[in-house]
């Protein structure tokens, strides 16, 4: 029997020139041409789906009749390519060069094979080649893919990616035939740059042109991988289901994979690039990864290596991958060594300076990060990436810089004077308490930085835009956090946020930054929680429905991709919930130490599971008796209540939903129903029994429009003050959210003249925003009326800084606080009281007091 390769060349060989014969030459059309036009499309077809032998086969048969269009070499090149034949496509470059050398299309592929394969000089030929036919070739005569080849061709040379755009790429997707191409281009450019909005706007473009563009699908995927993973993904697997063999595909989703650990997943993918090119650099690099993340193999790490710089000893794309990697998985001491590595290769690497930029960063080595980030800019002004770390450093130039106790922290000059110094006292209890339970000492200052905008946050922490919804982030000692009080850190609690985050600097110090993700966050919030039940995580309805009715507790050998792959904002938080208790799980069941033991472990090196089987149990048993358990507490959650959804029942008919409460008392859905039906109807007893039964039924919901509130909204309508304070603050004591329930209790404890509860209730709200006048206001004032001289002055000045509503007001409480303690700063804060309200009365007779008894001098 003829080889499998035989019968193909066979088939082409005859099936070329019998779809010549299938219908006459057109007019002023040569042989030659017309079967081009009707093969090339077939070839590419086949290029796109990834039959790469049997197309490079073609192309070569093409080539032996001496077609003219160059697209034969260039589809061959890529095929070869692909294949990672490199010796064939490298004598097919240079036989091509004789019949295809006045090709601008051809001489680019050339140039793409030098690259790839390190072959300076084979490049800088080539280019020379390209220059030297651009010269020949007047502007008029230049079709679409000339100048697409010419675009790439300057951007090879060094040339600014604006000009190539607007001189090349843009007026290519003018020309109907190259539109796709040209959009290709551009889209790709614009991912080199970080310009991933118009990368996506082109490619979204050049795919309308040609839907089944693999190579524009791809690039879109590309667009989209820092931003939107669940996109990214979706768009990569159509990519392999059109072309199962799609190396960058296959690649590209691996590395995803890594960076949720999924490891077998990922090796899985890579296997099957391999099989197709076994001389892939980017695969052998990301096994290497694979073997020094998750197996600590430092000689399969090595062997990995050294295959992926087999093709190119010096190939500086093996380290950047390598030192990204390690970056992503919080490495980013050895992410750098990384960078600094093919930046002594390749000084002119950009990616790699702006990588090392990133990650010395996030190791707190500032000044250096910055100036190569400038290097970064000067050297190519399209970099949005580099631009928009350069609009960081100018903005955090206004920054304010305290350090006390060990701890940097630097924020802006506002927030500095409001919130700084509780900052700093909850870091360094922090810091007491979890570095003793957890075996550390800190041999290094702490950085903590908040940031006004999640631009700027975003910009500092990930690299680019994004990350909405993400309050706070931890690189080992360097915290970054979202301002309190601000419209992306809505109304969590900041200090809770920052406890959390500091969790991690101690976690990740022990264990070298080797933990997974899932057991990373699940002790952050379980120690949230130890710190204060109110701002921990607790089972609710939402949780019990994704335990009991969607089965969505992930095995705990797969909780990371948990975070990664949370198909909506709720998932994600459920992934938070279930890794907090099986930390909790860990540690009541098999002790602190042991727990303590399981991070040491992972420290040294090994894998989380196996750490988990020597220091407690194996984790098919553990992840066993978890499920059990947490299943357990989801059905023991308001045992007593009906959680069904009643289907046939219209919620908007109130006595509908009246009469199926006489059966159905305890229909969670009804009664909530129900309340907001009473309370928008003003009727308020009835509403408050309604709240009560809330309550009975489900004594653990803290949700909004829980049974504590809806009581203290019915108490308010019958202005029953006491029991609108009862019920709100049974709320505020158990959720450290409750915004509502602070700002009202603040009120009515004023109101009250209850200054301790005032007190309290002053700094529930300054947990959640210290930005907020009132607060401050309120605390002020109990400070004030409990004798506390010096911390309700301190309350007051910071209510200056913000801008009171009545500013001679709180200087003259400022003067009559300081009269006995400080004269002249009590005698400078009524004078301002005085030119800002001359008529003030108080202040007044304050300020003749002081004239009237001047203070003692001193013998």
């Amino acid at each position: 029997m003829a080889p499998a390769g035989a019968v193909q060349a066979g088939i082409w060989r005859v099936m070329i020139p019998a779809l010549l014969a299938l219908s006459p030459l057109p007019a002023q059309q040569s042989r030659e041409d017309y079967f081009d036009a009707r093969n090339v499309p077939l070839v590419r077809g086949l290029l796109e789906k990834g039959d790469y032998d049997t197309c490079q086969r073609a192309c070569a048969i093409a080539i032996e009749r001496g077609q003219p269009s160059p697209d034969w070499p260039v589809m061959r090149l890529a095929a070869l390519l692909e294949l990672g034949r490199d010796d064939e496509a490298l004598a097919a470059a240079e036989e091509a060069m004789k019949s295809h050398g006045e090709s601008l299309r051809f001489l680019m592929a050339r140039h793409r094979l030098a690259r790839s394969l390190g072959r300076k000089d084979l490049a800088d030929q080539t280019l020379r080649a390209v220059n030297e036919l651009a010269r020949k070739l007047p502007a008029k005569d230049r079709s679409g893919a000339d100048l697409i080849a010419l675009g790439r061709a300057a951007l090879a040379a060094g040339a600014d990616a604006k000009k190539v755009m607007a001189q090349f790429f843009e007026p290519a997707k003018k020309k109907p035939e190259a539109a796709a191409d040209a959009a290709l281009a551009l889209g790709e450019l614009a991912i080199e740059k970080g310009d991933f909005a118009r990368a996506a706007t082109e490619c979204r473009a050049g795919l309308k042109l040609q839907p089944d563009s693999s190579a524009l699908r791809f690039a879109l995927a590309r667009a989209f991988e820092d931003s939107d993973r669940e996109k990214c993904v979706n768009l990569l697997e159509q990519v392999i289901e059109s072309n199962p063999l799609h190396g960058g595909a296959l690649v590209t989703l691996a590395e995803l994979c890594i960076g949720s650990e999924e490891f077998d997943q990922a090796s899985d993918l890579l296997r099957r690039a391999l099989e197709v090119n076994p001389r892939r650099p980017e695969a052998h690099a990301l096994q290497a990864i694979i073997a020094i993340l998750w197996k600590n193999d430092v000689r399969a790490a090595d062997a990995a290596l050294e295959a992926a710089r087999k093709r190119w000893p010096q190939n500086p794309a093996v380290d950047h991958l390598v030192g990204r990697c390690l970056s992503h998985a919080y490495r980013f001491s050895e992410g750098a060594e990384q960078q600094r590595r093919v930046v002594a290769l390749d000084p002119g690497h950009l990616e790699a300076k702006l990588q090392l930029s990133r990650d010395l960063l996030r190791l707190g080595q500032e000044d250096e990060a910055w100036r190569l980030a400038k290097e970064v800019r000067d050297a190519d002004g399209y970099n949005v990436q580099a631009h928009n770390l350069g609009l960081l450093e100018t903005e955090m130039k206004g920054f304010v810089t305290r350090e006390q106790d060990g701890f940097v922290l630097r924020l802006p000059k506002l927030d500095e004077q409001i919130y700084a110094d509780r900052a700093l006292a909850l870091l360094v209890e922090a810091r007491s308490k979890l570095g003793a339970k957890y075996g550390l000492t800190f041999d290094k200052p702490v950085l903590v930085e908040f940031f006004p905008s999640q631009q700027d946050f975003a910009i500092r922490t990930f690299g680019n835009l994004g990350g909405q919804g993400v309050l706070g982030a931890c690189f080992g000692t360097v915290v970054t956090m979202n301002r309190p009080g601000g419209i992306e850190a809505r109304r969590s609690n900041w200090e809770s946020t920052l406890w959390h985050e500091f969790c991690h600097v101690v976690t990740l110090t022990v264990t070298k930054n080797r933990m997974p993700r899932w057991l990373s966050e699940g002790i952050s919030v379980y120690e949230e929680g130890l710190r204060d039940p109110a701002c921990g995580m607790r089972m609710n309805a939402d949780y019990r429905r994704l335990i009991l009715e969607e089965d969505a507790l992930t095995p705990v050998a797969e909780l990371s991709s948990a975070f990664t792959n949370a198909k909506s904002g709720e998932h994600l938080m459920f992934a938070y919930f279930e890794a907090s208790r099986v930390v909790e799980f860990l540690v009541n069941k098999f002790g602190e130490d042991k727990f303590r033991a399981i991070l040491r472990d992972v420290g040294d090196g090994m894998r989380v599971n196996e750490a988990i089987a020597r220091n407690a149990a194996s984790l098919k048993k553990i992840e066993k008796e978890f499920a059990a358990q947490i299943k357990r507490e989801a059905e023991n959650l308001a045992p007593e209540a009906d959680w069904s959804e009643p289907e046939e029942l219209d919620v908007r008919d109130a006595a509908a939903v009246a009469a199926f409460l006489e059966a159905h008392p305890n229909n969670l859905v009804a009664l909530r129903h129900r309340a907001r039906q009473l309370l928008a109807d003003e009727e308020w007893e009835p509403a408050l029994a309604v709240a009560r039964r809330l309550v009975a039924v489900f004594p653990s919901d803290v949700e909004s429009g829980c049974g504590h509130e809806v009581a203290a909204l019915a108490c308010r309508g019958m202005k029953e003050t006491v029991g609108e304070a009862a019920a709100y603050r049974a709320w505020a004591r158990a959720a450290g959210d409750a915004v509502p329930a602070f700002q009202r209790l603040m009120v009515l404890d004023a109101s009250a003249k209850d200054w301790a509860a005032l007190e309290q209730s002053a700094r529930w709200m300054l947990a959640v925003n210290p930005l907020s006048k009132e607060p401050h206001e309120a605390l002020a004032a109990a400070l004030e009326n409990q004798q506390r001289v010096e911390e309700a002055a301190g309350s007051l000045r910071k209510l200056q800084v913000l801008g009171p509503d009545n500013p001679a007001d709180t200087n003259y409480r400022l003067a009559r606080l300081l009269k006995d303690e400080d004269r002249d700063a009590s005698r400078r804060y009524v004078l301002d009281a005085l030119a800002d309200a001359p008529r003030h009365r108080e202040a007044l007779k304050l300020l003749e007091t002081m004239q009237n008894h001047p203070p003692r001098t001193e013998p």
